[in-house]
């Protein structure tokens, strides 16, 4: 079955309001959504049976509707992240 499309990319990031300023006020990219969740479906996905996240959802100005791509940021809150070691070279970067 071929790939129709791909909806949004995620991204963990360590401060959500300070990554929505950059990529709203910036980038001009639009926030669209912004929600604090610790569902037990959000957990399952993520891997974390104590999960609390901070989501934002955000896309290019002018993309319509649910159509266009997004950009989906998560500040995990419980568990906190650690930095790692951010050079191209490594996987995940």
């Amino acid at each position: 079955m071929p790939v129709a499309g791909i909806y949004h990319t995620g991204l963990s990031v360590s401060d959500l309001d300070r990554s929505i300023a950059f990529y709203r006020d910036l980038l001009g990219l639009e926030l669209v959504a912004q929600w604090d969740s610790s569902q037990p479906y959000l957990r399952t996905v993520v891997g974390f049976p104590d999960g609390e996240l901070r989501i934002a959802l955000l896309r290019l100005p002018g993309e319509a509707g649910a159509a266009g791509h997004h950009l989906e940021l998560l500040e995990y809150r419980v568990p906190r992240g650690a930095r790692g070691d951010p050079r191209t070279c490594n996987p995940g970067n």
